[in-house]
């Protein structure tokens, strides 16, 4: 039975990319006993079939399976926006946090406006984070829309075709950089190499 768990986690994933992506989609929160059940078989043979895994988190999960995959994760990445309010509230109180100690860290400023005051370089300064810690996925209409629309993926492979041209601003292309250096700031961080033919299809 256990030999064929994982063939049976990957039986219920929806494929995204074909052997490059899948999903398992599931609240951690209304499954709380079925998460707490599946989880430690997840984390312990992901590996045979895929060499990242992505869990995602929100504040709305159980306490105890949070707990469960913050003390699994290798790495932490931490959404946050530019939103003066929020940001003080994260970090006054990021000692009662969920996020162990001596894990490492990343933060991502979603929805990112370039124009906003309290911009990147604002905000490394005045919470006294590591610049190679902190990355940024601008906010892009088009993407907001494809979300709402259940089209991510597509509108991912569509911007990611888009080539900036010299003293032309395009926003398809800014937003598809910001989230490759994203992506490669997570790579390097957990000392991982991109496969060659994705860095040449991103070339």
């Amino acid at each position: 039975m256990r030999d064929a768990y994982p063939e049976g986690i990957r039986d219920h994933a929806e494929s995204i990319l074909k052997d490059r992506l899948e999903l398992l989609s599931g609240s951690l929160n209304t499954e709380k006993h079925t998460a707490k059940l599946l989880l430690p078989h997840i984390f312990k043979d992901y590996r045979r079939f895929y060499d990242l895994l992505f869990v995602d988190l929100s504040a709305e999960d159980d306490p105890e399976v949070v707990s469960l995959v913050m003390e699994q994760a290798d790495l932490i990445v931490v959404n946050l926006s530019q939103n003066q309010v929020s940001l003080n509230t994260y970090f006054e109180t990021s000692g009662r946090s969920p996020v162990p100690g001596d894990k490492q860290v990343l933060y991502c400023l979603g929805a990112y406006e370039r124009s906003s005051r309290m911009n990147k370089e604002r905000i490394i300064k005045q919470y006294r984070l590591k610049k190679s810690a902190v990355g940024i996925v601008p906010y892009h209409t088009g993407f907001m829309d494809a979300q709402n629309e259940r089209r991510t993926v597509p509108f991912l492979l569509k911007a990611r075709e888009v080539r900036t041209r010299f003293l032309e601003f395009s926003e398809d292309g800014t937003f598809t950089a910001a989230v490759r250096g994203m992506g490669q700031l997570i790579l390097q961080t957990l000392e991982i190499s991109a496969l060659p033919e994705l860095e040449a299809a991103n070339d």
